[in-house]
């Protein structure tokens, strides 16, 4: 199995799990994106409820190996928000549920932004992977 099926495989499991209790707890999961302060009510809210099925389809659409370039380049976007968010959150002095992956409390902190630089460098490699396998299929089709 190629290095590029694996890491997408393996990123794609992580937003399908990020996902899962944020849809079965979305409760939960609006209370930890208002905590960040970093939205308006409304906004929160929308974004509490969006986010999780825009997780689920980027995982789902990773593991299976469809449109890659654009799911790992929103995984990209998504991990880099997330990081901000999180690193905001520290500097700030919030000592706040991350709202990551589960109901169970996990408080920002270094060991999540870690976890998340490595997601990032794991998506960015997929997506750079993937442009590359593009890249060569149309010189196939051309040549």
């Amino acid at each position: 199995m190629k290095a590029l099926t694996i890491g997408r495989v393996i990123l794609g499991v992580f937003f399908v799990y990020a996902s899962y209790d944020k849809l079965l707890h979305p409760l939960h999961f609006a209370e930890a994106v208002a905590n960040y302060r970093l939205l308006p009510p409304l906004a929160a809210s929308l974004v509490a409820n969006a986010l999780p099925m825009i997780e689920l389809a980027c995982g789902l659409l990773l593991v299976f190996g469809v449109a890659v370039p654009g799911a790992s380049l929103t995984a990209s976007v998504l991990l880099t928000v997330f990081g901000a968010a999180i690193i905001q959150a520290m500097w700030r002095g919030l000592d706040i549920d991350c709202g990551c992956f589960s109901a169970a409390a996990e408080r920002v902190g270094y060991p999540v932004v870690v976890r998340d630089l490595a997601l990032l460098g794991l998506s960015l490699g997929v997506l750079i992977g993937s442009l590359y396998e593009a890249r060569g299929r149309i010189k196939q089709i051309i040549l």
